[in-house]
């Protein structure tokens, strides 16, 4: 089973690199607090196709998880 929780889209600075990344955050009323410290940032590699870093608050700070796609059908 995969879970999943509803998030709003912003577009931010990174936490790692350069570039403004397009953020799913999950820091919504009714979320279970443990999904409320886990910020993805992802970036478009491709028309449809999307690389995402999910990270976790850690502190004043965010620590790396893990690397992710995200591939958008009939796009």
């Amino acid at each position: 089973k995969i879970l999943t929780f509803p998030f709003e889209t912003l577009i931010n600075p990174p936490i790692f690199g350069t570039h403004n990344v397009f953020t799913l955050n999950y820091t919504l009323s009714g979320n279970p607090l443990w999904s409320r410290i886990i910020r993805d940032d992802m970036v478009r590699l491709k028309k449809g196709l999307y690389l995402g870093r999910a990270n976790l608050k850690w502190g004043d700070g965010y620590i790396f998880l893990v690397y992710f796609t995200l591939r958008i059908k009939d796009y």
